[in-house]
């Protein structure tokens, strides 16, 4: 790491990465500036220097200044994330996008590392996000690593999870687990999952920029490999509850219309196209100094945040529909 203190452009807002990555600069002592459209949290950080805009099109609030490092956490479309790359050629060190597993072009086998077919660019006319999510993705990677070559960090992420997490995808697990009863429990118990702590990618995106780690990176943890049953387990001791699963397998669950890895979240049959999101490879950024926390510490500080928040809001998947599966 750098003794001095760098200067952090963090592009994006302020609810989950952006948050978690900011906090960890301010205590790093990082001078950190924000561009975003002053929209989230927008008193969040009081003493950051929080330039207001647009990243499509409205760049200006960047003025002539220079960074050490930039952090993209929110580039989705390539020709948006080419307006802010082209800028800020020579002005920052370093270009770090967060980018996704997505990008892959075939998940139908387990064991995917970085070395694997990215998914086609799409039409370059296409910036539907929803439905093209994957290569659009890809192709951001491509923009950045073309105007920043060997300066740039692209850091693909399974479900990001953790504190401030907008999604509830995760939390809804633990705080299913929390009520007890009977809980619908998803596939092959032996099947793995995978996610990162936003606080670990935090620490990745800022110590992978300093060191100069170049080049594309899995982020998919946490370092063993943990099941579903063993997931679900720990959701339990952690809440303390005395829920009871009821393990219904995948045949049945792809009859009841259930999508894979959204409904219920984080659910991937064992086989099937999808497969191979549940064990990518990350021995790469592991290699370059990535370390995952615990997974009991992640859900636990998520369960503290979610009852500390009081949060109100419906869970990723609703309970009816848990119970329409529970009786079919």
């Amino acid at each position: 790491m750098a003794t001095s203190s760098p200067r952090l452009l963090v592009i994006g807002g302020t609810s989950f990465v952006g948050r978690a990555l900011i906090e960890l600069a301010l205590e790093r002592g990082y001078r950190v500036t924000m561009f975003n459209r002053g929209i989230t949290n927008p008193g969040l950080f009081p003493d950051v220097d929080a330039r207001v805009g647009d990243r499509d099109g409205g760049l200006a609030a960047l003025g002539d200044d220079t960074w050490d490092f930039v952090v993209d956490t929110c580039g989705y479309v390539p020709r948006v994330v080419r307006q802010s790359a082209e800028l800020l050629q020579g002005r920052v060190g370093w270009y770090s996008l967060v980018s996704s597993l997505a990008v892959y072009a075939d998940f139908s086998e387990r064991g995917a590392n970085e070395d694997a077919p990215l998914a086609p660019a799409p039409d370059p006319a296409t910036e539907d996000v929803a439905a093209h999510y994957g290569p659009l993705k890809a192709e951001c990677e491509r923009v950045v690593a073309d105007l920043h070559p060997g300066a740039s960090t692209m850091t693909r992420c399974s479900i990001i999870v953790g504190p401030n997490d907008p999604t509830n995808r995760f939390v809804y697990w633990i705080a299913r687990a929390a009520e007890g009863g009977v809980m619908l429990a998803p596939g092959d118990p032996t099947q793995t999952v995978q996610f990162v702590d936003v606080r670990d990618l935090a620490v990745w995106l800022l110590d992978s920029a300093a060191d100069g780690v170049a080049g594309a990176f899995n982020l998919a943890g946490p370092h063993e490999p943990l099941t579903m049953q063993a997931f679900l387990r720990m959701c339990a001791d952690v809440t303390g509850s005395d829920v009871r699963f009821d393990w219904r397998d995948d045949e049945f669950l792809l009859a009841q219309g259930l999508v894979p890895y959204f409904m219920p979240p984080m659910w991937v049959p064992m086989d099937g196209p999808m497969v191979g999101l549940a064990e990518c490879d990350s021995s790469r950024a592991v290699a370059a100094g990535l370390r995952f926390r615990s997974s009991a510490d992640t859900i636990r500080d998520t369960y503290d945040w979610w009852e500390a928040e009081a949060i109100d809001e419906p869970l990723a998947w609703p309970r009816s529909e848990e119970e329409r599966v529970l009786r079919a």
